[in-house]
Order: structure tokens, then C-alpha cells, then sequence
């Protein structure tokens, strides 16, 4: 690394799936002193990356972000030699004052945390607090309380963000501190939290290299025949599968918007462009919402669960679902 880049804030902000944190770091943007610039690693599971594409969306004639993508999974692996990569490379395109690293879901913090602690990073990046953000909601729902990398996230995390507090019921988040009391986790800080809005004072409270659970490697597999259009990745007994379609064939609003929402999956999301503009479709297990989401100039959807062989039959109705040409 170049000796100008020296001592960037750098911060973790990791979560299970579909816990807002592409909307976290949205929020964080509007915070951005003008004259700052930083630099944003996102990190999917699947091959067709989607919050990538929101957050380029959302502020590409803000100026001042720099955001580099890591599809596939592969910033929590053990070699981290993609991590590597695309870091180097956005620190040396973007001279960032501040960095934020976006893992995917199922991924491992610890992981990031051991490479960007190695010898080459020590006077280039300024390990800040890892922010690890919590729906109290899934304590209840034993695939994401009983899962390994829920469990991670939430123990290396240095404060813990109560996120979707809005929907809370009465006892949930008190069933969330009991639920990191038995996890150990009684002195890590809590902070319900709407809407992703992460007080930006937050992003300097000091990292505690806490030696806690082991890393467990998190590596995928991915299909090397199928085409960009049709991506798969398997990994912690999830799997992935994306689509994506450039702009010269665009949706149907109202048959896509049916077809999204009859889908039964853990997650997904998309960025959709329509003969009525650009969309969000955003589902977590049964709660799915739509955004206008304009200008968008291709379309992109990601789907993850446990089950994918439901899924045999979608490509041909989205094809259905495209506008004729």
C-alpha cells in the first residue's frame, strides 16, 4: 500500500440476513461530511450482487462514495485473497477517509477482522467498532437462534443494533438480551435502532480485539457453467440464485410484482426495471416491500434459502414476465 494512505477509520457493519444493513449504511451516508470521501466493500452470497447496485443508485451523483463489490461470498474466506483484491484496489482508486465493509449475511466477521488485522494493513487501516445488526424478532425463530454465524456475528460484535425496533412486540427485546445473556454477551452494548439509523458517533467507539469463539470457515461453491445470467452459490446450507437482465428487456410491472410476491424464501431481493421505472423488491420470510427506485438500467434478483428446488421453473416465468421486444 501506498504510505499516503495511512490510519482510514475503518468499520465492520454485519448482520444475518435481511437485517437492514444496506439501509444502515444508506442512513450513514446521508451523514457524510461533504468534503469527505469513503469507500464502501459490499459483499454478497450469491454471483448477481444487488446491494451494490442500490447503494451506486442511491448516490451516484452525490459524489463522495466509492463502492466496490465482492460477489460469490468469498470476503469471509479463510484466505480472504478476494478480500485482498478488491480492497487494495478501492483504497488505492478512491484515497478514502473513512471505510465501511459490508459482509454478507452469512458470513463471518471474524474472518474480515483477522485479515484486515494482518501486518500490511497496521498503519493503512484504523480498526474501528464492529457494529453487528440484530432483528429481536428471529431470537424466537430457531433457524436464525440456533444458527453458528448468527451466533458469531452477535459475539464479535462490539455493539449490538436493535434494528426494526419499530416492530417490536411488548417482550422482544427483552427476550433479545435475554437471549445474549445466555450467549455471554451481557456487557456488549444494545441500541434499538428504526429504520437502520445508526448514530454516526458510533462508528468511532474503539474495536476490542476479544479473543471469543473460533472462526469457523465460510466458503462457497458456485456453478462455473451457467451463465452471469443465472448464478448459483451453496454455503451454510443456504443456497443462492440470481438473474439478471440488462435494460433493453424490462418487465411487466404487474406480472413481475405477482410472481415476486408468491415466492416462498428466506430472502430476496431485487432491483427491477419495469415499463412504469425502477424498483426495490425486498422480502424477508413472509414481509416483502416494494420501493420505486429510480433511475435503474438493468434488472437483478437474488433468492436464498434452504430449498432451492422450487426454483426449477422460475427462469422461464421471468422470461414470461419480460416485455416483448
Amino acid at each position: 500500500m501506498k504510505s499516503h494512505l495511512h490510519n482510514i477509520p475503518t468499520h465492520i457493519i454485519t448482520g444475518f440476513l435481511g437485517v437492514g444493513k444496506t439501509t444502515a449504511i444508506l442512513s450513514l451516508l446521508h451523514s457524510k461530511p461533504p468534503h469527505e470521501q469513503w469507500a464502501i466493500l459490499v459483499n454478497e452470497f450469491g454471483e448477481i450482487g444487488v446491494d451494490g447496485t442500490v447503494l451506486t443508485i442511491d448516490h451516484k451523483d452525490r459524489g463522495g462514495v466509492s463502492i466496490q463489490e465482492v460477489p460469490g461470498g468469498c470476503l469471509c474466506c479463510a484466505a480472504s485473497v478476494p478480500l485482498k483484491v478488491a480492497l487494495n484496489t478501492l483504497l488505492k482508486q478512491s484515497q478514502p477517509d473513512r471505510l465501511l465493509i459490508e459482509p454478507t449475511g452469512l458470513g463471518h466477521p471474524k474472518q474480515i477482522i483477522s485479515a484486515l488485522s494482518q501486518p500490511e494493513y497496521h498503519s493503512v487501516l484504523n480498526l474501528r467498532a464492529t457494529l453487528t445488526l440484530v432483528d429481536a424478532r428471529k431470537v424466537s425463530d430457531p433457524r436464525y437462534r440456533d444458527h453458528p454465524t448468527f451466533q458469531q456475528q452477535l459475539t464479535i460484535a462490539d455493539l449490538i443494533v436493535a434494528n426494526k425496533s419499530d416492530l417490536y412486540h411488548e417482550d422482544e427485546l427483552e427476550r433479545l438480551q435475554q437471549y445474549l445473556s445466555d450467549l455471554g454477551l451481557d456487557s456488549t452494548p444494545v441500541h434499538p435502532v428504526a429504520h437502520g439509523a445508526i448514530d454516526p458517533k458510533w462508528l468511532d467507539l474503539p474495536h476490542h480485539n476479544r479473543e471469543k469463539s473460533a472462526p469457523v470457515e465460510f466458503c462457497t461453491t458456485r456453478s462455473t457453467e451457467q451463465e452471469k445470467q443465472n448464478s448459483c452459490v451453496t454455503a451454510e446450507q443456504f443456497t443462492s440464485q440470481g438473474w439478471q437482465f440488462d435494460h433493453s428487456r424490462p418487465f411487466q410491472f404487474d406480472c413481475i410484482r405477482t410472481l415476486l410476491s408468491q415466492l416462498k424464501v428466506i430472502r430476496m431481493k431485487a432491483v427491477i426495471l419495469t415499463e412504469r421505472g425502477g424498483f426495490l423488491f425486498n422480502r424477508i420470510d413472509d414481509q416483502l416491500s416494494i420501493v420505486e427506485h429510480s433511475p435503474v438500467t438493468e434488472s437483478r434478483i437474488e433468492l436464498i434459502d434452504q430449498d432451492a428446488t422450487r426454483w426449477d421453473s422460475l427462469h422461464e416465468q421471468l422470461n414470461n414476465c419480460l416485455i416483448e421486444e
